[in-house]
């Protein structure tokens, strides 16, 4: 018995033509509709991506794309957990249509909403399936210069990208250039534990 509400088929082969992956889709798109947003159903693709490697699935929101990694289908994956995966990345679809433009965070209380009415209340932003872990050495720092909150990364940020927490408190949530991150020129060992967001 699947331990979500919403039936997910789910293929046997990443194959697009393997006649189970429309059944995928007719699923995500039907469980898309039960909760009254029929325009997002019908824009919604599902690919399954050699990209991802360490990634369970990934949403591209601007897209209506959820893509799948094809490693999902090894035989210690079971059926349930890539169904949860399937779900995890639609409640983020879900998420970004009901708050439209507005500025969520990718795993926030409005992502934990989505989850619940998808059935998976309690989900988390990270799996624990057995994918090949990658370890990525964050050599770039921002700060906050309200909060003073380090940001570590390993690819540089969006220009212009500002602190979440200071803009939904100090701003009622919306964007604000007063919280823009500023890059801090220290090697990662240079950074003080306390402020390091990881």
């Amino acid at each position: 018995m699947r331990s979500t509400p919403f039936p997910i088929r789910i293929p046997k082969t990443s194959d697009p033509d393997d006649p189970a992956f429309p059944l995928l889709v007719a699923d995500i798109r039907s469980a898309t509709r039960s909760l009254g947003l029929p325009g997002l159903a019908h824009r919604i693709e599902v690919k399954w991506s050699g990209r991802l490697r360490s990634t369970a699935g990934l949403a591209t929101p601007k897209e209506a794309l959820i893509s799948l990694n094809p490693k999902l289908l090894q035989p210690d994956i079971s059926e349930d957990q890539i169904a949860r995966v399937v779900l995890h990345e639609l409640a983020h679809l879900v998420a970004r249509e009901r708050y439209g433009r507005r500025r969520i965070a990718a795993h926030g209380i409005e992502w934990k909403t989505a989850c619940a009415d998808l059935g998976i209340a309690g989900e988390t932003a990270r799996h624990t399936l057995p994918l090949p872990q990658r370890k990525t050495l964050k050599r770039l720092s921002y700060i906050c210069p309200q909060c003073h909150i380090i940001v570590r990364r390993a690819r540089p940020m969006h220009r212009n990208a500002a602190c979440l927490r200071c803009c939904k408190r100090f701003n009622k949530g919306r964007y604000s250039t007063s919280f823009i991150f500023q890059p801090l020129d220290l090697a990662p060992d240079q950074l003080p534990l306390l402020f390091q967001r990881p």
